[in-house]
């Protein structure tokens, strides 16, 4: 998943199929494609999320 971002000008050069074909290659759905350190960033965040949702319950 180290590939280079797509910019809006090669979107915009893209017809509607390529496009989508590069969001879904875009989307990780396995966590252990990710590197340790990004799921402990996810985790982290979903845990302050979520005791900022409680606090307000």
């Amino acid at each position: 998943m180290a590939e280079s971002p797509i910019t809006a000008a090669e979107l915009a050069r893209m017809s509607p199929q390529e496009r989508a074909d590069a969001v879904n290659k875009s989307v990780v759905r396995d966590l252990r494609e990710v590197s340790d350190e990004f799921r402990s960033e996810i985790r982290e965040t979903s845990l302050r999320l979520g005791a900022q949702r409680r606090a307000r319950a």
